[in-house]
């Protein structure tokens, strides 16, 4: 039974004296449900109430608080609720699932022109809602592709064919070289059934479920079953998740879901399986067990060596080479993983450390399954990647980064994967990296002021990375105007680390305003300001992204003064996990000052420069009378240009105009006469000299 268009007014909001709509109070309300019934509320009102509800029983609270949109009106709150029957078993809106990566089963190609070669894109997850993808080749001249990934050759040279999902834009490339055929084929025909070719290929099971640490098999069945060449290759399209060895051996990494990869060498036939890992503990070296009973001698033939290298991996590829420097002195350990205890010698753990090449050893080890611990300096050095796709075992890293206790004591150390040692293991490795420094700095400047008057004027100062900055309003403009202040904000990667600064967060100075039409990338919450705009950016080293902030401030006489604002890293981060070294320039401010101007200073400037002036002439006239004649015409001149500024002591150009007169000066062997007519004329002639 469902009971509609009940309507019923809850309360009635009030505001305290001293707020407006724009602050108004939180609201509570609470309404009495009957047993076993749902409700939904819809709120009326010109102002927006955002709420959130939660069900307590047969009760429904829902808090929210006015957002002002236009005039708010307070006196309306009219509730209106339906009542409906509870959904016996509600079905969950499905989530999208979407790409997060893409792979082709092979990195390169090879083909004659005319020839054609099917490409396999695979998309991660295997379940995502949106598979469709864009085919491209960088020279369609020399190999052409369709929108199914079959590729044509069709001249001699080499084009990259590149795989672009339509969901989040995910890509994958493949290398094709395209050779000439040749005119006459050297090698003689085939006899019946030795040139058969690859049609498909399969895999024993479509899914697998592994823990941590574990190993499966997967088979792979090529069609027909005696075509020539059975050649595969084994991928994995997430070596943090899971691993395959050449012989289609699973192992899991890290709980997640990838997908292991099989492709035919004879036409790029592919088959794929899904990979879930459980998250299991794989090692407990803080609780061993004490029974050493298991560490008793046995046959010699039992007996089996654990061996390897420690090295430094200068360049970062996941491959140790002869000139790359070896890890001495670094602590190794063996846990022995079916008895869930570390190896012991006379009732100690048994320890080995790295020499001066880098290498260990254990010797008369029993046959069974171990893990390597690798102890090395945390503070200085990272693991490289681990077993590098395309190096070769006795060249790349066994060991992963893990959190661990021994004895109570926690620790992050180097631990290989579980090892069946049935014979002599080797080339079990760790390859370090040195730590990098990751360091963002933010600095932030005023780049410009505009001031609006409410006569309608507007004067912008432009200012060039300025973090301090002063504008004066003249005292008759300042009530009523609004000062612009348009902020720059530069982070700029001053470490050794890509990185991104997630989030900026601005203090809101007491008296600006915020206004979202002017800040698209910015929103407010309690006071702070915070943008996301660099979220997606990568900061190279060296490198600075600059983002904006326009903050208002509304005028009145008691309202100058000193704005003061600070601008902070949020949030930062890196792909190695790296804490930001020097927070000290994760932060910065700009500082403006909003003084009143009354032109006081420049009347006073300008009365004492002219007075100046003066004392100087008359020292000047009293020492040497000779030069009376250039001293009046300087007089003149000044007098002249003096008149001009009167306006900036009141007087108004063109009051109380004067009649034109002329004017006859006497002086030493120099008669002047002028004709002033807002000093228009001046005329100076020489007579005889008269004292």
């Amino acid at each position: 039974m469902t009971e509609v268009n009940k309507t019923e007014d809850i309360s009635t909001l009030i505001i305290p004296e001293g707020y407006d709509e724009e602050d108004a109070p939180n609201v509570d309300v609470q309404m009495a449900i009957p047993q076993g019934k749902a409700i939904t509320m819809k709120i009326k009102a010109k102002a927006k109430m955002l709420t959130e509800t939660k069900e307590v029983t047969n009760t429904i609270t829902a808090e929210g608080y006015w957002i002002r949109k236009k005039q708010a009106s307070v006196n309306t709150k009219i509730y209106k609720y339906d009542y409906e029957e509870p959904d016996p078993d509600p079905t969950p809106e499905p989530q999208p699932v979407n790409v997060t990566d893409v792979k082709l089963n092979v990195n390169t190609l090879k083909i004659k022109v005319n020839e054609k070669a099917q490409l396999t894109a695979i998309i991660e997850p295997q379940n995502a809602d949106n598979k469709n993808m864009i085919w491209s080749s960088s020279n369609s001249r020399i190999v052409d592709v369709n929108n199914s990934g079959m590729v044509t050759g069709l001249a001699e040279g080499t084009s990259t064919i590149t795989v672009t999902t339509e969901d989040g834009g995910k890509t994958a490339r493949c290398e094709v070289i395209v050779t000439e055929n040749s005119q006459v084929d050297p090698t003689p025909d085939p006899e019946p059934g030795d040139d058969i070719r690859v049609t498909g290929i399969k895999l024993d099971t479509n899914s697998i479920k592994l823990d941590v640490g574990e190993k499966k098999k997967l088979t792979a069945i090529i069609e027909p079953d005696n075509a020539k060449n059975k050649n595969i290759t084994w991928s994995t399209m997430d070596s943090d998740i899971a691993i395959v060895d050449n012989d289609g051996n699973v192992t899991g990494i890290a709980k997640g879901t990838t997908t292991i990869m099989v492709t035919t060498e004879d036409g790029g036939k592919v088959a794929t399986c899904e990979v879930t890992v459980n998250d299991t503990q794989v090692i407990n070296p803080d609780n061993p067990k004490t029974d050493d009973s298991d560490n008793s001698s046995n046959t010699e033939k039992n007996k089996i060596s654990i061996s390897g290298i420690a090295w430094i991996d200068e360049n970062e590829d996941g491959k140790r080479m002869t000139d790359e420097k070896a890890y001495s002195d670094m602590t190794v350990m063996l846990y022995d993983y079916k008895k869930d205890k570390f190896v012991r010698e006379n009732n100690e753990i048994l320890k080995t450390k790295t020499n001066a090449q880098g290498e260990y050893r254990f010797e008369n080890i029993e046959k069974g399954q171990y893990i390597v611990l690798f102890l090395y300096d945390t503070e200085n050095y990272s693991l490289t990647i681990y077993q590098k796709e395309g190096v070769i075992e006795t060249k790349n890293s066994d060991a992963v980064t893990k959190n661990i206790a021994i004895n109570g004591e926690k620790m992050t150390a180097g631990l290989t994967n579980i090892l069946t040692a049935n014979g002599d293991l080797e080339n079990i490795d760790i390859g370090l990296v040195e730590n990098k420094t990751f360091d963002l700095e933010l600095q932030k400047y005023v780049s410009q002021i505009t001031v609006q008057t409410k006569d309608g004027k507007t004067k912008t100062y432009d200012y060039d990375n300025k973090q301090f900055a002063k504008i004066e309003i003249n005292s008759k403009k300042l009530s009523g105007a609004t000062v612009i202040i348009k902020y720059k904000i530069v982070v700029a990667n001053k470490g050794e680390i890509t990185g991104k600064a997630a989030q900026i967060i601005d203090k809101l100075p007491e008296g600006m305003q915020f206004k979202s039409e002017l800040n698209n990338s910015w929103y407010e919450n309690n006071g702070n300001l915070y943008t996301n705009s660099l979220s997606k950016e990568e900061i190279n080293i060296g490198e600075s992204k600059e983002i904006e902030l326009v903050l208002t401030k509304n005028l009145s006489g008691s309202s100058v003064g000193t704005v003061l604002n600070v601008a902070t890293i949020g949030i930062s981060s890196n792909d190695k996990a790296v804490e930001d070294e020097n927070v000290t320039n994760n932060t910065s401010q700009a500082q403006v000052i909003i003084a009143i101007s009354t032109g006081l200073v420049k009347k006073i400037g300008l009365t004492i420069s002219i007075l100046i002036v003066l004392i100087g002439l008359a020292i000047l006239i009293w020492k040497n009378r000779k030069i009376l004649k250039s001293v009046m015409f300087i007089v003149i001149l000044f007098i002249c240009v003096f008149g001009n500024m009167q306006q900036a002591f009141g007087a108004t150009p063109g009051a109380n105009k004067p009649a034109s007169k002329i004017f006859k000066i006497r002086g030493v062997d120099t008669d002047v006469e002028y004709s002033h007519d807002d000093v228009n004329h001046i005329y100076i002639y020489g007579t005889t000299a008269e004292r």
